[in-house]
């Protein structure tokens, strides 16, 4: 029986969430199989998190609402069940000044959209050793 990997992507363009879930179910075989749910924004994307656990959180930074990537990530690193989940920021935004912001806040990672199949793949694999 495969090990079950939960990953959330939050973002408000569908097309992203949607290669995240593509992209990882073609990773999926008989020993992992990843399984990914989608938000369109910060809000419904911590309660979401809330109500289920999650393995990996992949977040962008720009979504509409109040709440961005940088307060996702502040927000469920204040979770006692994400303290220690690795939370990947995936955005267009490539300043040193964002990357610092997303770092402090917590995320273990940094991914620049576009991003390959290839390149989300071995982010996931890298951040869920």
């Amino acid at each position: 029986m495969p090990i079950i990997k939960r990953i959330l992507s939050i973002d408000d363009q569908a097309s992203i969430c949607q290669m995240i879930q593509f992209t990882m179910s073609d990773l999926s075989d008989d020993k992992i199989t990843y399984e990914v749910d989608t938000a369109s924004d910060g809000a419904s994307g911590i309660e979401m998190a809330k109500n289920k656990s999650y393995d990996l959180v992949i977040t962008d930074q720009k979504m509409p609402g109040p709440i961005d990537g940088i307060a996702v990530i502040k927000t469920l690193k204040a979770l006692p069940n994400y303290h220690n989940t690795p939370i990947v920021m995936l955005t267009m935004e490539t300043t040193e000044t964002m990357k610092n912001a997303a770092r402090s806040a917590g995320a273990s990672g940094w991914m620049n959209k576009p991003f390959t199949p290839i390149s989300l793949t071995t982010m996931v694999q890298k951040v869920l050793r």
